[in-house]
């Protein structure tokens, strides 16, 4: 730590003052460095990761312990809450809801969450119009950007609206059942 002593006889009426040079500048960018990872780090998860980070708080469990008893890695396990692994297999699901001991509908809502939080998104815009397609390729590129409350907004909206067919999309095929065929028998 380097440190200057500044006497200042006109302004303080001759009290040293001691000055830091260099060390306040290099805490204060890393303080304000781990608030924005902290930030950023928060920001970045998915539903699922919330959910089981929030379990993982209230129960007192670490990363490394839970993975350890879940047979992963706690790097795996780190990313599956940050999003940066994909949506987790049914047994591992299951093997965590056994872990915290959820039943019927808290280990549904885990499974709803692992299901939509499907880090990359594949979107087929064929058969859709230019506007729904201009729509979908905005979205992809300024979601990032959108503050918690557009995004909360957004989804009320798509909450609230009814799907609409156009007249030319195409009818679902009904199954057969298994008693009827489609091709007439051939009678001898």
């Amino acid at each position: 730590m380097r440190r200057i002593l500044v006497l200042c006889g006109y302004c303080c009426g001759g009290i040293a003052r001691e000055r830091v040079k260099g060390e306040l500048r290099e805490r204060v960018k890393g303080e304000l460095r781990e608030r924005v990872k902290g930030i950023l780090r928060e920001w970045r998860l998915t539903p699922f990761g919330e959910k089981l980070r929030a379990l993982r708080q209230a129960r007192g469990v670490l990363q490394r312990d839970m993975a350890a008893a879940l047979e992963i890695s706690a790097a795996y396990l780190s990313a599956l809450e940050h999003g940066r692994r994909g949506t987790p297999s049914a047994g591992l699901i299951h093997q965590i809801c056994q872990y915290f001991g959820l039943i019927w509908d808290d280990a549904d809502e885990l499974a709803a969450l692992a299901k939509a939080s499907r880090p990359r998104v594949r979107l087929n815009a064929g058969g859709l119009t230019a506007a729904q397609t201009a729509l979908a390729n905005r979205m992809a590129r300024e979601l990032r950007y959108l503050d918690p409350g557009t995004v909360a907004a957004v989804q009320s909206l798509l909450d609230q609206a009814q799907p609409a067919q156009p007249a030319s999309a195409p009818q679902p095929r009904k199954k057969p059942s298994n008693g009827s065929r489609l091709r007439p028998r051939m009678v001898k």
